[in-house]
């Protein structure tokens, strides 16, 4: 019915052709009793996603996304599928109701979700149309969502759950990886964006920088992350008549990066891309991180986050991030470099910049850029 082999070669040639896909939709849906009406190719992402409309014509007809996992990606399916289950359908979060998990067993396995269509429009899609004050709205209610999933037992993620040694030896391999990848990081003719001076000025920040950030982490630290809220995985639906807001948060979903991590690691995609470095709205997450929206101190008195970033300014040197004091600015710049996407997150940071190659002469002038003072 599908390949016999997969890899990311021919993975991206095939992961959106709904004709290839049909066949296996229509199985996988006819067990769970629902008849196929259309089958419509999702957003282009890791793993080959489809909208199904199944059943009657709307409104009375159901709306479900068939989620396959190529080989290659069978730890976000097995993040996700833990996570779902953890998390519905009690949770306070918007999520995506899931409603089976599965392999479909072919000449290879290919896993498999289905969801309920989640409400909403991509941040992204909206952008253009977003004022300043709307994403203040949107970061502090993904800050309050945020909260809620940090909370949830580890213990309920047995497949994710890990010890901060464990997190510890990941890290620590990537100090070495980072600027390998980073030096990879070229403009659109394939000039690199950093140069041989730069990556040696980064390599001694994360020798001698890296291991006693990693060090001073805790088992108290780690929680239950999302690990990718970007643009693309937060939906937005109008406000309900009355709120002081354009926009509500509808829907987080994708939890294919989740892991058990220190909180410092789910910073880094929101502040490159759900608020694009946009400093109010990042206090403004901070603070519905806390339990407070008036900008004092919330009922737990953490934020998971930088405390000192204030509505104009900037990451101080005695910040304090991931909720434990006297971190330095130091630490969100080790995050960023091991974060797994880093190269990705940089890249398309200093890509909308249209920043030329050679413009960033000195590791100052990176870190001026990813996390301004």
């Amino acid at each position: 019915m599908l390949p016999t082999h997969v890899s990311w070669e021919n993975w991206t040639e095939m992961f959106l052709d709904a004709s290839i896909w049909e066949p296996p939709v229509r199985e996988v849906l006819s067990e769970l009793g629902f008849s196929v009406r259309s089958i419509e190719a999702g957003f282009p992402g890791t793993s080959a996603v489809f909208k199904v409309r199944c059943g009657a014509e709307p409104p009375d007809g159901t709306t479900l996304i068939v989620k396959f996992y190529p080989p290659m990606a069978r730890r976000d399916f097995t993040a996700e599928e833990c996570v779902y289950r953890a998390l519905s359908p009690e949770s306070p979060l918007p999520i995506p109701k899931l409603v089976s998990a599965g392999i479909l067993r072919d000449a290879i396995d290919w896993p498999y979700l289905v969801l309920e269509e989640s409400p909403g429009t991509a941040v992204r899609e909206l952008r253009d149309n977003l004022t300043p004050q709307d994403l203040c709205d949107i970061g502090e209610e993904v800050g309050t969502y945020l909260r809620a999933l940090h909370r949830t037992e580890r213990t309920l993620v047995p497949a994710l759950n890990r010890s901060v040694d464990r997190w510890k030896a990941w890290a620590l391999s990537r100090l070495d990886q980072a600027p390998q990848e980073l030096a990879r990081v070229s403009e659109p003719g394939g000039v690199p964006y950093l140069g041989a001076s730069v990556l040696e000025e980064l390599r001694a920040f994360l020798r001698e920088t890296g291991p006693r950030v990693i060090a001073s982490m805790a088992e108290s630290d780690l929680a239950l992350i999302h690990g990718d809220v970007t643009e693309d995985h937060v939906l937005l639906t109008p406000a309900r008549p009355g709120e002081a807001r354009r926009f509500r948060v509808a829907t987080i979903f994708d939890f294919g990066d989740a892991e058990v991590a220190p909180l410092y690691y789910e910073w880094i995609p929101v502040w490159f891309s759900l608020l694009r470095q946009d400093r109010k709205a990042f206090a403004a997450l901070l603070r519905g991180y806390a339990g407070d929206t008036q900008g004092h101190d919330g009922p737990h008195g953490d934020t998971g986050g930088i405390a000192d970033i204030d509505d104009t300014g900037a990451v101080g040197e005695t910040a304090r991030v991931g909720g434990i004091a006297g971190r330095s600015r130091s630490t969100v710049l080790v995050f960023t470099f091991i974060h797994r996407f880093s190269a990705a997150i940089i890249r398309e940071k200093l890509s909308r910049e249209n920043m030329s190659p050679g413009w960033i002469g000195s590791f100052s002038d990176l870190a001026d850029i990813l996390w301004p003072l």
